[in-house]
């Protein structure tokens, strides 16, 4: 596809993601004229480096089971036409695996893997089909704001300047300049603000800064920071997240291969904090866990565990259709301090001498042995309503963890069509965002962020094409 920059486009699409491509791809064949714009150097953002996955829950009921928080409009949204964008998927010629049943959140996920990978079967396909629909992608070109004309009306996107500093009202420079790109229509598909240092920490705590990010180095709130100085409200769930567990230092993961080390094992595991303390019910959720550490002291944790549960979970493919992944042995390869020892009292000592206090840390293990021995999980002074057993079977096992950060649950409100919310509950027209910058369907537990981004993602191409062609 040729790099070109138009000084005019129907519909511009910021980010060339999951959601950002869906979006373009949908809008180019309602005959809207669109360009996307991505300031990373190739498009795919978060979708080439994750595992590949798309999926959410079969119905709006087992939704609203395992989100009881998250925004019930939004999340029978995705529910419902997720079958129906696979299928649109499929029709521009985008590869899946068979449906495999059982996934993630609650054993209740279903979904299709992107074979060989996300970045082939995805970003690879769905650049092409942008292009056959006259689209123009422009990489390495970051938008840096939102124009209004002087009746407010969306007017195009700034690719010059700074980023706005945030806040929640209309804020800010609304001309364009020389280089930038008119429009009718903006869909904002950046992918979150988990890059960004400043932003984690106003909205998840002190500790942010101690967690690791599990994405891509791009993902820093550029569109966020837009949509709040264009007028946009913001979602609930600010302080919430999706990530998993991760070695902590000093492992050294490599760069995007987050997935082979995160220590998914913790629902069935013991994790307690610097104190020695247990923190939260682990068998809530890996996810859950996470965002739970994000707020103890450093966010440092320990995870423990037993034999028996590196044979039964860990050597145990996440999902019954993949392959097994030793993830205790991979975070001992990049550095980890895995501790191995053949007694509990060892194993509490061993734990100690890296950070949490020794007899607060014994009281846990023990409290929660005798726990699990007598049955009596609500009698725990944090009770657990599932995977109860004690650490019997040795050797005993400790893996240091810090969180890992994959993306935001909360961003800009949208509407049920993607549209973008202001302070008044009333859409901006001609404004829209998808993927991990519109928050509320997630809240603490996850439900497949991938389908979010594809059913969000057509949405706002969607309506962006009819706003800008006068057909809203």
């Amino acid at each position: 596809m040729e790099q070109r920059r138009p000084s005019e486009a129907d519909v511009v699409v910021i980010g060339a993601g999951m959601a950002g491509l869906a979006a373009a791809v949908q809008a180019a064949q309602l005959g809207a004229r669109v360009v996307v714009i991505e300031k990373a150097a190739e498009p795919g953002g978060a979708v080439n480096v994750s595992g590949g996955w798309v999926w959410t829950f079969p119905s709006k009921e087992i939704y609203r089971r395992e989100i009881p928080l998250g925004d019930q409009s939004l999340g029978g949204v995705m529910v419902e036409r997720f079958d129906g964008d696979i299928a649109w998927l499929r029709e521009q010629g985008v590869g899946f695996g068979p449906l495999t049943e059982g996934i993630l959140t609650g054993h209740a996920g279903r979904g299709y893997f992107l074979p060989p990978n996300p970045r082939t079967s995805y970003t690879d396909t769905m650049t092409a089909a942008l292009g056959r629909g006259g689209g123009t992608l422009l990489v390495g070109t970051p938008a840096t704001g939102i124009a209004h004309d002087e009746r407010g009306a969306i007017a195009g996107v700034r690719l010059g300047g700074r980023l706005p500093q945030g806040g929640s009202t209309r804020s800010g420079e609304t001309s364009l300049g020389e280089g930038d790109i008119k429009a009718r229509a903006v869909v904002i598909a950046t992918g979150g603000f988990q890059g960004n240092v400043e932003l984690i920490t106003r909205y998840f705590g002190r500790w942010a800064d101690r967690m690791t990010l599990r994405a891509t180095v791009t993902s820093t709130g550029d569109g966020f920071l837009m949509g709040l100085a264009a007028g946009a409200a913001t979602s609930r769930g600010l302080g919430m997240f999706y990530g998993h567990l991760l070695p902590a230092p000093p492992a050294r993961p490599a760069p995007n291969d987050f997935r082979g080390v995160s220590q998914f094992h913790s629902e069935h595991s013991i994790v307690v904090n610097l104190h020695g303390d247990r923190f939260c019910d682990e068998s809530i959720g890996d996810e859950v866990t996470t965002q739970h550490l994000s707020r103890q002291t450093e966010a440092r944790g320990f995870m423990l565990f037993d034999r028996a549960i590196y044979d039964e979970v860990v050597l145990q493919p996440q999902i019954k259709t993949t392959a097994v992944v030793d993830r205790v042995k991979n975070a001992a390869a990049v550095g980890a301090t895995v501790v191995e020892v053949e007694t509990l009292d060892e194993l509490v000592r061993r734990v100690a001498a890296l950070g949490p206090r020794e007899s607060r840390l014994r009281r846990t293990v023990q409290e929660y042995n005798g726990a699990a021995e007598k049955g009596t999980a609500e009698e725990l002074t944090v009770p657990r309503q599932a995977n109860l057993r004690p650490l019997a079977r040795p050797p005993y096992y400790c893996v240091p963890v810090v969180p890992g950060i994959t993306f935001t649950n909360g961003g800009l409100a949208i509407g049920p069509s993607a549209r973008v919310l202001d302070q008044a509950g009333a859409a901006i027209p001609g404004l829209f965002a998808a993927g991990a910058d519109a928050g509320g369907a997630m809240y603490e537990r996850y439900s497949g962020g991938l389908a979010m981004s594809l059913v969000f993602g057509r949405l706002a191409g969607l309506g962006a094409a009819q706003s800008a062609l006068g057909r809203d």
